[in-house]
């Protein structure tokens, strides 16, 4: 009886032990492999842990462009269900240079409100008609308003008689009414509001697609200067810009690239303004000519960083990927970490006005600078290069499809 039991137990614990090496194999193996892996690149997974056991992938020839498949440790435990690309690698051309953007909004943006000095006083119909910053004015007495010239026209006809507004308000559109006042300084009849149609921002061209004909740029959204809201685009035109000076950083103060943007210079017409960058209709950009790495071949470690300080040619920064992140699905894939003394010596490491340098690694193009930390400028995120690629391509396929119908 007493040898039964010390079997059982000798079992046990055998069963236990190996319960959680297996485990503890899996955990491994599922923190190393990522959530995509081309077709091409699958041996680079067939990963050995500390037990010297193989995650194999049980890989079968597809024609489709994605297909998941599960990664299993000796055939038996599945360890993650991944997606395998298939397809080559593309090649873009790397930009690294300031440009800058004039978009159009559509409808007006409220911004800010101004008094209207009338005979009875200071007056705001648009504050009374409980309008705020950030509304977005969309039509009045039943017309589409499409700019500031739209707007005042609409004002100036009413003669003083309630108009309804119709604006949109975090998605939502409203209806109000509003009575223009008459101004005794401009003579006319006014509503006390500070609107745009139009904004203007410049940042860093991070690469053109030759494929595509698509120049993709910032890697984030242009947002309005005083709400910090992104503008829902109506078209606009990207140009070349010219750097003035650079502002250092330090932490605490991030700084600053300024640029003016050269109006004579125009890249093409914005095809897109979303939270994943500026898209532009591009003529074909000339310049250094690379592979597109996919999010499963970026790994921490050094990388080179694209960027001109001077408006003329783009320089190699070194950096360090601190960070490899495929779980979000924000602008903050990758945490990059300047470590180039002649970078730091003349920015402080990332400023305001870099969004959109390239980040090179082994030859390929990773990333792009998104975002500095304020509290330490020698540190940034970065988005994946392959995410912005993939909205170049559908921009130029919807802007296809709106131009055939």
């Amino acid at each position: 009886m007493k040898a039964k039991k010390t079997v059982h137990r000798i079992l046990s614990g055998l069963l236990t032990g190996i319960s959680v090496v297996a485990l503890s194999g899996i955990a491994y193996g599922n923190s190393l492999v990522p959530d995509r892996i081309r077709s091409d690149s699958v041996e680079n997974y067939r990963v050995e842990n500390p037990y010297a056991w193989q995650v194999d992938a049980d890989v079968e020839a597809s024609s489709q462009t994605t297909s998941p498949r599960t990664l299993t440790m000796l055939g038996i435990f599945p360890v993650k269900t991944v997606q395998f690309v298939s397809g080559e690698e593309k090649s873009v051309v790397i930009c690294g240079t300031p440009f800058g953007c004039v978009v159009n909004v559509q409808n007006v943006l409220v911004v800010g409100f101004s008094d209207v000095r009338t005979q009875n006083g200071l007056e705001n119909p648009a504050k009374t008609a409980g309008l705020r910053s950030d509304d977005v004015i969309v039509s009045v007495n039943g017309a589409d308003i499409h700019s500031i010239q739209d707007l005042s026209a609409a004002v100036s006809r009413s003669n003083g008689n309630p108009l309804e507004l119709v604006y949109r308000r975090s998605g939502i559109e409203k209806t109000t009414q509003l009575t223009p006042a008459y101004s005794e300084d401009e003579k006319t009849y006014k509503i006390g509001l500070w609107v745009r149609d139009s904004e203007a921002g410049v940042g860093i061209l991070s690469f053109y697609d030759p494929e595509s004909g698509v120049a993709v740029g910032l890697g984030h959204a242009l947002k309005d200067s005083d709400t910090g809201k992104t503008f829902t685009s109506q078209g606009g035109t990207a140009y070349l810009a010219q750097i003035l000076s650079v502002k250092k950083g330090s932490p605490g103060t991030p700084g600053q690239l300024s640029c003016c943007i050269q109006a004579g210079r125009a890249i093409g017409d914005i095809l897109m303004n979303g939270d994943r960058g500026v898209y532009v209709s591009s003529d074909p950009i000339s310049g250094k000519e690379v592979k597109l790495a996919s999010a499963d071949q970026v790994s921490p470690g050094e990388a080179t960083l694209y960027v001109s300080l001077d408006g003329k040619e783009s320089c190699e920064y070194t950096v360090q990927i601190e960070k490899v992140r495929e779980d979000t699905a924000d602008e903050k894939n990758l945490t990059v970490r300047v470590i180039d003394d002649d970078l730091i010596a003349q920015t402080g490491g990332i400023v305001q006005g870099m969004s959109g340098s390239p980040i090179l690694q082994n030859g390929k193009l990773v990333g792009v600078v998104t975002h500095v930390l304020v509290d330490d400028p020698t540190c940034g995120y970065a988005i994946f290069a392959e995410t912005l690629l993939e909205t170049a391509e559908n921009v130029d396929n919807a802007s296809k499809v709106k131009e055939a119908s």
